[in-house]
């Protein structure tokens, strides 16, 4: 059995509140499984507390699940530090985690505590099920419903306030992980989980989390005193504020043109569906593929920033000249295409991209952007 195969934690003695107990040496795993874990600590102030270890893919962060009787409970992230694992298994792993008491459905738990008190609870991997096995012996529903009936919010405070950052923008939407890899995984520590490298290094540096949200700008058109935390703030303050991520997406013209829920984050909704919507009004996704002949690339608007307006397609038809017949642009198209010449373009170089027909008719100008675009970093 090998080191990572025989390493799962458990307490050498009943745990303290502050952190989990020094890792121990226990073979309870069976060989030749891709992840490894426990539930090594109950905190009883805070929730459940333990980790999970891809051992094919340093760095990925895995989606857990407590369940009972077939229904989720809760979910979380293993992406915490547990520098015990990594004088272990020899490396760094990033792979505590803390489902924490707010976390967990409420009136689920106590329906399921009234009905089969004496039911267990299980902690799963979300993608394949497999189990997670508690240490210390199994939980009832009853035991945990009291647990957070007596302590609601206690994950919510400064020593976890990393993982429930990550929690929130996990649960966002948006977070491009394809995206973050393309334009930032020079910088990135491979067995550092990206969000969690977005939330400690990457947004003070002004890395974006998806193409469309640039912090540093945000933080500008915001107010706020550091790009610290600007992810968060739209987040939290987005269906209200008003405060466009980038120059890139319009959302009031978005959910008028495609009747995104108002329940839904309109970056969000549109990051889903991408494949078919356009970010703008000044976007024509169908001109733009026939024009670039860019194939299948993972974000056509992406393509189109900085690899086909860098080599001089347009976004339009409307937006061709074609000889001397030049056509005028309204004032904020001219602030949009300000914005489009200072975005970096992709390292790789240009597509000779197909030269675009000349529209056949005028057509009629776009409807400006609400929010006035600004230059993107």
């Amino acid at each position: 059995m090998s080191t990572e195969d025989a390493a799962l934690v458990e307490p050498a003695a009943e745990p303290s509140m502050a952190a989990p107990p020094p890792a121990m040496i226990l073979p309870s795993l069976a060989e030749g499984r891709r992840h490894a874990g426990a539930v090594d600590y109950i905190d009883t102030g805070a929730g459940l507390r333990g980790w999970v270890l891809d051992r094919e893919v340093p760095g990925a962060p895995v989606r857990l699940e407590v369940r009972c009787a077939g229904r989720r409970l809760a979910q979380a992230w293993a992406m915490m530090d547990r520098p015990d694992l990594d004088a272990v298994v020899g490396r760094l792993t990033q792979c505590g985690f803390l489902v924490g008491w707010s976390r967990f459905d409420a009136a689920a738990l106590a329906a399921l505590a009234e009905a089969t008190p004496e039911a267990t609870i299980e902690m799963v991997l979300a993608e394949t099920g497999q189990g997670v096995p508690f240490v210390r012996g199994q939980l009832s529903v009853l035991t945990v419903h009291r647990l957070v009936a007596a302590s609601p919010l206690g994950d919510i405070q400064a020593r976890f306030r990393e993982v429930n950052d990550y929690v929130e923008i996990a649960a966002s939407g948006l977070f491009d992980h394809g995206f973050y890899a393309r334009r930032h995984g020079a910088d990135h520590d491979p067995g550092m989980p990206q969000i969690l490298d977005y939330i400690r290094r990457g947004e003070k540096a002004g890395a974006r989390p998806n193409f469309y949200f640039d912090p540093i700008g945000y933080t500008a058109d915001a107010e706020l005193p550091t790009p610290d935390g600007a992810l968060l703030h739209y987040i939290r303050a987005s269906t209200t504020a008003g405060i466009a991520p980038s120059a890139h997406f319009d959302e009031r013209w978005y959910r008028r043109t495609y009747g995104a829920p108002k329940a839904a984050r309109a970056l969000a909704h549109y990051l889903e569906h991408r494949g078919r919507n356009a970010p703008n009004p000044w976007f024509d996704r169908s001109y733009y593929a026939e024009a670039s002949q860019a194939g299948e690339v993972p974000d056509l608007y992406e393509h189109f920033a900085t690899v086909g307006f860098p080599s001089g397609l347009m976004p339009a038809a409307r937006f061709v000249r074609d000889g001397a017949e030049g056509r005028s642009v309204a004032p904020d198209a001219q602030a949009y295409f300000r914005a489009l010449r200072r975005e970096r373009p992709s390292r790789p170089g240009p597509a000779s991209p197909r030269p675009p027909a000349p529209p056949a008719a005028a057509a009629p100008a776009a409807p400006g952007p609400t929010a006035a675009p600004r230059q993107p970093t």
